[in-house]
């Protein structure tokens, strides 16, 4: 598929100006680090997430509310997620994300809904600081993944999209500089598996990684996506704490290149590859 599903690192290129001056819906809405504003939010049962949403209008949800709690289904279903991603998150040893110091009202992560079809991604991860490494974020995700657009829609949709941007908020809280950005999708993919494995979105983009063996892993855009059995591999191989150790080791070095991983991998980084 062409889809592009993550606009994280689209974004991220934007911000450092690379195709700034190319027109196109994605940059003329997101060449800020402005939060979008929303009439309502709701919190989880935990308090580690505050949703922020629409009554009415273009980005509103649907207000199907079946539980009658005053909260739409979709909201009620996106906290459950987060909070089930946190504790994925925790019990694989990663710290928290970076707190954003109330920005959005609490010390909650801050998870946004808005319409995004139009955009043509599941949803993003924006930095609140302009240095871009190291730094708080806050999520945007679509209010009901159901357009056309989406080879994944509803609920299973909903779930991978907030096991995924989570992660990437994650990520900058470790390193989010441009050379990190192939391993950011990476393990951004094997996470969503990890907390949803019966999902699987990821596989629709498998055949350009078994048609590409040639291209280097650290290639961006949707090859990342399928490259991510590089991840899905060594996790296996060698425990699902490596992808922690590397992450640990791009903070630590606040360096996100794939030789450093020649350090971090038992056989090195051409021997691992080559038994891929």
């Amino acid at each position: 598929t062409s889809f592009e599903r993550c606009g994280t690192i689209r974004l991220l290129n934007l911000l450092r100006g690379e195709g700034a001056n190319k027109p196109s819906a994605f940059a003329s809405v997101y060449m800020t680090l402005d939060r979008p504003s929303s009439q309502r939010y709701a919190d989880s049962a935990e308090g580690h997430f505050r949703v922020h949403y629409e009554a009415s209008g273009y980005n509103a949800p649907s207000n199907t509310d079946g539980d009658m709690n005053g909260i739409p289904d979709f909201v009620d279903s996106t906290l459950v997620y987060l909070e089930y991603a946190w504790q994925n998150l925790l019990g694989l040893g990663y710290g928290k994300p970076k707190s954003d110091a109330g920005r959005g009202g609490s010390d909650a992560v801050d998870v946004y809904i808005q319409e995004l079809s139009n955009q043509q991604i599941y949803g993003y991860v924006s930095p609140d600081e302009s240095r871009l490494t190291m730094s708080s974020s806050y999520m945007v995700i679509d209010n009901n993944f159901k357009e056309n657009v989406y080879p994944t829609k509803g609920m299973d949709a909903l779930r991978v999209t907030t096991a995924h941007e989570f992660f990437h908020m994650l990520h900058y809280s470790y390193y989010s500089g441009d050379n990190a950005a192939w391993w950011m999708e990476h393990s951004a993919v094997w996470f969503e598996d990890h907390v949803w494995d019966d999902v699987n979105d990821y596989l629709l983009y498998i055949g350009s990684f078994l048609s590409g063996r040639d291209t280097p892993l650290d290639t961006g855009g949707n090859f990342s996506y399928s490259a991510s059995l590089f991840a899905f591999m060594i996790a296996k191989k060698y425990g699902n704490d490596i992808i922690r150790t590397i992450w640990n080791t791009f903070r630590d070095r606040q360096d996100g290149r794939i030789d450093l991983l020649n350090s971090i991998l038992p056989e090195g980084n051409t021997q691992t590859v080559n038994n891929l």
